[in-house]
């Protein structure tokens, strides 16, 4: 029977597996299209689409099973928090030891659901940026389709920053709690197991770091994205009817608390 860091891993490399796939055909199916006919680059736009789906169906499903295997990790180790506390001191021991051993698949799993997360937004910046560059040369019928396109793909980005934040702060908000009872625990204890107390400490500390760097890129990021956002629409305002103008001017003011509210996170010490 596998285990569950066994399934995880597999269902790591047959995902991974899947969508460098779907990545792969979309730039080779891209490369023909630079150089095709209108009709041939009609029908490979509409088959780069096709595996896009494909391609966004994947990661979803990645994704929510990753989350799956850290909800079901978390109920196992509650569990056994459980039965630690009528125990005897040998079975506790021992279920200790199983504790570790969850936290750090727990961990593992976490870290492979960030790296994915964060491997798609860097695919949709990229798309963006694409967009962006052909919208400069475009006009008419085809300007306002990339405009429409690269308003979806923001809204994606937004959505996938969103779920790595969420997640991120879930795992900091758990390292912070397992140190306190950490550095609670070593307070009572002899001098040898002090010391090893300390060294899970800085270990956790070491993680946590490395989750509130994380953290603060993707912050940064959702901040300067606002910023460009409002300045755009600032830009549309200035041209639009006033019945337009006054819902552009809605979206900017929702836009502007929300930017606050990032800005006061990162200035605050809410990212340590």
């Amino acid at each position: 029977m596998s285990t569950l860091k066994e399934k995880v891993k597999e269902l790591w490399n047959q995902f991974e597996s899947k969508i460098n796939t779907f990545k792969m055909q979309i730039k080779d199916l891209q490369a023909k299209a630079s150089s095709a006919g209108e009709e041939t680059k009609i029908k490979i736009s509409s088959k780069i689409e096709e595996l896009k789906h494909q391609q966004e169906e994947a990661y979803q499903k990645l994704h929510s099973t990753l989350e799956l295997h850290i909800k079901e990790t978390k109920e196992q180790i509650e569990k056994l928090k459980s039965e630690a506390a009528i125990a005897t001191e040998e079975t506790k021991s021992k279920i200790a030891t199983k504790i570790d051993e969850l936290k750090a698949r727990r961990d593992e799993t976490y870290l492979k659901l960030q790296s994915s997360l964060e491997s798609k937004s860097n695919e949709i910046k990229a798309e963006i940026e694409q967009l962006k560059t052909r919208a400069a040369t475009a006009i008419g019928e085809a300007k306002t389709k990339i405009s429409h396109n690269i308003d979806a793909l923001k809204n994606k980005l937004s959505e996938g920053n969103q779920r790595l934040q969420s997640l991120l702060e879930a795992n900091i908000e758990e390292m912070e709690a397992e140190t306190k009872q950490l550095e609670e625990k070593a307070a009572t204890a002899t001098e040898e197991i002090k010391r090893k107390i300390t060294s899970k400490i800085d270990e956790i500390k070491t993680k946590q770091k490395e989750a509130n760097q994380r953290l603060f890129s993707t912050f940064e990021y959702n901040l300067q994205m606002m910023q460009d956002e409002i300045k755009e629409l600032e830009v549309k305002a200035a041209k639009a009817s006033e019945e337009a103008k006054s819902k552009i001017t809605i979206k900017i003011e929702e836009l502007k608390e929300k930017r606050e509210t990032v800005s006061q996170k990162l200035h605050t010490g809410s990212i340590k």
